[in-house]
């Protein structure tokens, strides 16, 4: 896991400061448990709104080829 973490962050440093809360509010495993509910929602909303992104550019990567 610290591998896949690892490539995420190099592979998109922008979103390192996720992985520094998750670090710094997270449980031991890297869980969210102990972490304050706003941070939570917080971190879901990205999670959402980087899917709704990555999907919105591979579509319009993908329509041509349609």
């Amino acid at each position: 896991m610290a591998w896949f973490d690892a490539h995420v962050l190099w592979a998109n440093p922008e979103i390192a400061w996720v992985f520094a809360l998750v670090a710094r509010y997270g449980g031991v495993d890297g869980s969210m448990r102990r972490a304050h509910p706003v941070f939570c929602a917080a971190v879901f909303r990205f999670n959402i709104t980087a899917t709704l992104a990555f999907a919105r550019a591979f579509s319009f990567i993908m329509a041509p080829i349609r």
